[in-house]
Formats: structure tokens, sequence, C-alpha cells
């Protein structure tokens, strides 16, 4: 009797044994998970403007510094997996920091992108550089049809020369639709942007199929920038209207809901 005792007794501890393992485990996954929470949506820059100490780097600042719309370029590219090229030529890094900013839900304005871009442009460019490296790429809320929803030359008059004398408001109401949930940047919105650029990321942004690619969306909107403008911000007001349920809501929310949803938490 005292043997089995004993066996009975070494199976009770070496059971709680590993149910406190368990435990143990489970609260190192929430720590883990909440730490990567706090990461990946904190509404604020993870550096400072002149910071020096990791996680910024050396080379990250070398390469803002002496090849600064290459580097804004990689930046955006790493943000929503865009082209390089596209970025490199129709992205300035002021409208780059603007929607790296967005898209991972980090408080703040325009008018501040524009002030510090163009006052502090390395620093500027670093920032943002340290931000989409540390954060990685956010994959786009992708799930309507892979087709232009609106044809090129479907403009109305006044659409048209409201796009031929101010191409700005048609690019800047674009980019506000891609970025529903964000408040409004007042006036300072349409300066952080080029506005032959919002043609590529409108179709980048929903996944349409593009004949030529890249060279498309440089090319295109150059050629023929009012009706392509027009058109770019005719699909986005589409997509809104008709896939609210994809697309009505920032990218930072969308992946912090893949994420947790794949984990079984949810944001709510």
């Amino acid at each position: 009797m005292n043997f089995l005792g004993k066996i009975t007794g070494s199976q009770n501890n070496q059971n709680e044994q590993q149910g406190s393992q368990q435990n143990a485990a489970q609260q190192q996954a929430q720590q883990a998970l909440q730490a990567a929470q706090q990461v990946l949506f904190a509404p604020k820059w993870s550096t400072r403007m002149g910071q020096c100490d990791p996680p910024a780097t050396c080379e990250q600042w070398a390469f803002s510094c002496f090849c600064h719309q290459c580097a804004a370029a990689k930046s955006k590219t790493l943000t929503d997996g865009s082209d390089i090229c596209y970025n490199f030529f129709c992205w300035h890094w002021i409208g780059g920091m603007s929607y790296v900013r967005r898209e991972y839900g980090i408080k703040g304005s325009c008018g501040d992108d524009l002030m510090c871009g163009l006052f502090c442009m390395p620093c500027t460019i670093r920032r943002f550089y340290t931000e989409v490296e540390t954060r990685k790429t956010i994959p786009l809320l992708r799930g309507g049809p892979d087709e232009w929803q609106t044809t090129l030359f479907a403009c109305g008059c006044c659409e048209f020369f409201q796009a031929v004398l101010c191409p700005f408001c048609p690019a800047a109401t674009a980019k506000q639709l891609l970025q529903p949930n964000q408040d409004m940047d007042s006036c300072f919105d349409w300066m952080c942007l080029i506005p032959p650029g919002i043609y590529g990321q409108v179709r980048h942004m929903y996944g349409i199929k593009a004949e030529f690619g890249m060279l498309e969306d440089c090319c295109l909107p150059v050629v023929c920038y009012p009706c392509a403008i027009a058109q770019a911000r005719r699909e986005a007001e589409w997509r809104l209207l008709n896939t609210p349920h994809v697309y009505g809501m920032t990218a930072a929310q969308g992946v912090g809901q893949t994420v947790l949803g794949k984990l079984g938490v949810s944001m709510q």
C-alpha cells in the first residue's frame, strides 16, 4: 500500500508540475502577444527625430542622408509592398511619411509631416525608415474585384476640369478615401502627395490588375493625368461604398484583426 501511495503521489506531483508549466507557458505567450500589440499598434513613433541609438542605426542614417529619395521609396515599399520604382518616381519623402504614419495609425497631421519634411529631411526619412523596419509590411485588405469598376474616360465635364485646374483636390480626396478612418488633415493634405501618383496607389491598394505594371502606374497618369486622377478618385469612392466590410477600416486595424483573429483574441 505504501508503494502504491508513493506512485500515486509522484503522478500527482508530475501532473501539478505539468499544469504549472502549461500555465507559465500561457502567461509567457500572453505577455509576448501584449508586447507585440504594443509595438505593432502603438499610435506614436517608436523613435525621436534625432535619435541615434537603437532601434535607429548608422546604416539608416547614412541611407537617409545620402540617398534620401531611395530611402523614402524603400520605406513605403516595406510598408505596403508596392513597387519601389513606382514609389521612387511618384512619391516624395513628405508623402511617404504621411502615408506610413496613416497606415500604422500613428497620431499626427499632414501639417506636421510637411514642416518636418521640409526643414529636417534626413531626420524625417530616417524616422519613418526605422519605423517600417520595426513594424514590417502591412497586409492589404483585398477582397473585391481585381478590375477597374470605372473606365479611364468616364469622367464628367466638372470632374475633368477640376482635375485639369486643380489635380491636387481629387488626388487628396482619393488619398483620404484609401484611409477612411483617419482624421481629415485640412488644407495640408493635398501638399503631401504628387497627384499622378494616386492612380498607382489606388490600383495597388485594391489589387487591380495592370496591363504594364509599374510602367502603367508611372506613365499613364502623366500622359493623361486629368482622366487618370479622376478615375482613381471614382474607384476609391466605389470601393468604399460597395465593399465597406473590406475597405471600411485602416490597414493598421486590418492587420490587427488578421493577426489577433488567428490567435483567438478580439480587438473589441
